[in-house]
């Protein structure tokens, strides 16, 4: 019996695993709420996450698109997660999808459930609902980055070395 539990777990952890590195072959995004959000950092504590927020109708975005995934490459194994939500409508995924096969980013992403102004504001209070915005926690979960605008890999790079020190 106990086997048969074990197993299952496994074969469950596995499907996580294989749904959060898949989302280049996936033809959607699952769609993400604030109290969501807020539970992922929260279950990634131990780790310096990286939570970015994007758009594809906003160029600064897309320009910094491939930083994002060449900072997760560096750092995902000395425990950084990054975690990307769009801020486009959900008729725009096809648009958002486009730009996902393009970049093939292995961390998870998702489409905000909603873009009305109480989203913004459940995030931060800072936040005026601009875009590209990249918060940073440390390792304890604190938010210690936030960075409303566009960033270099330079940048990001920075921030995530003095946040896994």
């Amino acid at each position: 019996m106990r086997s048969f539990v074990l197993a299952g777990a496994v074969l469950i952890a596995c499907l996580i695993v294989v749904s959060h590195t898949c989302a280049a072959d996936q033809s959607t995004l699952p769609t993400i709420t604030c109290a969501g959000i807020q539970s992922l950092v929260a279950k990634n504590k131990g780790k310096v996450v990286l939570l970015h927020f994007w758009a594809t109708w906003c160029p600064p975005c897309a320009e910094e698109f491939p930083a994002l995934v060449q900072v997760y490459t560096a750092y995902k194994t000395r425990g950084l997660e990054v975690i990307a939500v769009s801020l486009n409508d959900v008729s725009e995924m096809q648009d958002v999808m486009r730009l996902v096969h393009a970049q093939k980013p292995s961390f998870p992403l998702y489409i905000a459930g909603t873009v009305k102004e109480t989203f913004y504001r459940s995030i931060d209070k800072r936040w005026s609902s601009g875009v590209p915005l990249t918060m940073m926690y440390d390792k304890t979960g604190t938010l210690r980055y936030f960075h409303d605008g566009a960033r270099t890999y330079a940048q990001f790079d920075r921030d995530v070395q003095s946040l896994l020190q």
